[in-house]
């Protein structure tokens, strides 16, 4: 997150970057205790930490909760401008766009890659990286990845309702609440996940899911107004450990995958840029082999 930060300041990106701390809230997936333990290994693991008891949390947020932990350096931002900020920088880089395109095959080789495209043009370069969330070539593995449905809403513009701070909120519940603000003074609230990714069913489902969202959201803030302005499911990528892939394809020389389309897709492509960065220009990251493959029973695999 540091780093994303970092180079779009260093672009110049005007996305309305606003500094955020984060709540994670007790649920029904770790009591006060849980929340105690995971507090104590962000902190073992060198994150800046509170611990918020139920009292300071009433008296900070007014949310009644028996723990929470309190973390700092996230950010909120307009998510369009930074996408259309890094495309530009891209392009102004050299890269060039070929779009809208579909790549129906490659030809992987070990002095570069040839791609072949539905409308019979050919696209050569020296690596391929397949970034294309959950829509993924047969030939690309997805053991230990799996498609769930999601729902959220956004609110009419209320700043003056919104909670302290305007701090990230996710809470350790299954089905779990996220909720966000937006620049303009929405709130933005989602959860309620379903494993399936049938559209149709996943759409008829939306009103009702809305309104368990809405509930949710009302006990937490009883001020709020949780009247949807708009409201939308989609589909989204999750994997058995929560980890992103991002690695080489096996037996595809000079490609590479990034499964990393969650909830933490924008974070997971930041790792994704460095990793790859890093093996393209001769280098090893010490972190790459955490990302690697997954075999049939859900562990990375190895190269060996």
């Amino acid at each position: 997150v540091a780093n994303l930060a970092a180079r779009t300041d260093r672009l110049a990106i005007n996305c309305a970057r606003q500094p955020r701390p984060s709540l994670y809230l007790a649920g029904d997936q770790l009591d006060a205790a849980g929340i105690r333990r995971e507090g104590e290994a962000r902190r073992q693991a060198g994150f800046e930490t509170d611990i918020l008891t139920r009292s300071m949390l009433r008296a900070d947020y007014g949310i009644d909760r028996p723990a929470a932990l309190r973390a700092f350096g996230d950010f909120g931002a307009d998510p369009t401008r930074l996408t259309k900020g890094y495309l530009k920088a891209a392009a102004a880089a050299g890269a060039t766009f070929h779009a809208p395109v579909e790549i129906t095959g490659v030809d992987a080789r070990p002095r570069g890659v040839t791609a072949r495209t539905k409308s019979g043009v050919t696209i050569k370069c020296r690596t391929v990286i397949f970034a294309t969330g959950y829509e993924f070539p047969k030939f690309v593995p997805l053991d230990g990845h799996s498609m769930v449905s999601t729902f959220a809403f956004a609110t009419a513009p209320q700043r003056r309702r919104l909670w302290p701070q305007e701090c990230l909120i996710w809470e350790a519940s299954d089905p779990y609440l996220y909720m966000r603000t937006t620049i303009d003074g929405r709130a933005v609230i989602g959860g309620e996940d379903e494993d399936f990714v049938d559209a149709e069913k996943r759409d008829a489902m939306l009103e009702r899911k809305i309104k368990a969202i809405g509930r949710k959201a009302r006990r937490l803030f009883p001020k709020l107004d949780v009247t949807p302005a708009f409201a939308w499911a989609g589909t989204f990528g999750a994997s058995a450990d929560g980890l992103p892939t991002i690695a080489e394809v096996p037996g595809l020389k000079n490609c590479w995958a990034v499964l990393g389309y969650g909830g933490n897709g924008i974070t997971f492509s930041r790792l994704a840029a460095e990793i790859i960065r890093t093996s393209l220009t001769g280098g090893v990251d010490p972190d790459a082999d955490i990302f690697e493959f997954r075999t049939a029973g859900g562990h990375a695999a190895k190269k060996h």
